[in-house]
């Protein structure tokens, strides 16, 4: 997560090639530091002090997560999916509606927890994996496929997979994401289909009284990798994580507008 690295560069694969290398953004000038008289007047900024703030959301959500779910969270990919989610989707100009800002990734980080505490009400969300074929569709469902609250203001979802061509420079397996809105006629609602990236992002606001269908779509995969989930036989593991809230900040026990909406 380094503020310095820049991804999507077409002229050379130390900067990922076309994919992008930073997956989020976090605050990186403190005040208030503690130094070495014992006071707190120190102060400093640059990636010694963003990437500990990534590091302690990562282990919040390790110790929430597995107080409430259990052994789940032990999973690398699905911290890491979490932590895509929890991205606010800012780029570097502008709110991003799909994949990820070759500067910001996936936004600020603002980490959440999936409680009426943590979350604008009313919510909902999902984390979990599943494994995919070539020219596989998997359908999810939010909100069990009901219509959701005219309340619900945004919805995010993301998917990631590890592929180890990636360390190669080989050409990796390519997994999309698509969103509808289901009814008399179905509507895509936005998509996200890097080329490059093991990674996609989804974001729509004005979501509500709306049902969503979302689909992760193996659109070329060729893995051979034995997992010990997938097996062998040409099917990539993919993690996916989403949820959908209101955006008015305004629950008596939830969040505040210090967690700006997208």
């Amino acid at each position: 997560w380094p503020n310095f690295a820049f991804g999507g560069s077409t002229s050379t694969y130390s900067e990922g090639k076309y994919r992008t290398i930073i997956d989020a953004t976090s605050y990186a000038y403190r005040n208030y530091l503690f130094d070495s008289i014992s006071s707190y007047d120190n102060s400093g900024w640059g990636t010694s002090l963003s990437a500990p703030t990534v590091s302690a959301a990562a282990i919040d959500i390790v110790d929430w997560y597995s107080t409430t779910y259990g052994n789940m969270i032990k999973d690398p990919g699905v911290l890491f999916s979490t932590l895509l989610l929890m991205g606010d989707g800012q780029g570097r100009t502008y709110v991003l509606s799909q994949g990820f800002d070759p500067l910001w990734g996936s936004g600020r980080l603002r980490t959440r927890i999936f409680t009426p505490s943590g979350m604008d009400s009313p919510y909902g969300w999902s984390i979990n994996w599943l494994c995919i074929a070539n020219g596989q569709v998997i359908s999810l469902h939010p909100n069990n496929g009901n219509k959701l609250s005219s309340d619900v203001d945004s919805f995010r979802a993301v998917a990631f997979w590890y592929d180890s061509r990636h360390q190669t420079g080989q050409q990796i397996d390519n997994i999309d994401m698509k969103l509808w809105q289901e009814g008399t006629t179905r509507v895509e609602l936005g998509n996200s289909h890097s080329l490059y990236d093991n990674k996609e992002r989804i974001y729509l606001h004005s979501i509500g009284g709306r049902t969503l269908t979302l689909e992760i779509i193996g659109t070329r995969v060729t893995s051979t990798e034995f997992s010990a989930n997938c097996g062998s036989g040409n099917r990539m593991k993919v993690y996916f994580a989403y949820f959908f809230e209101d955006s008015d900040r305004d629950d008596i026990d939830g969040p505040d507008e210090t967690i700006s909406p997208e």
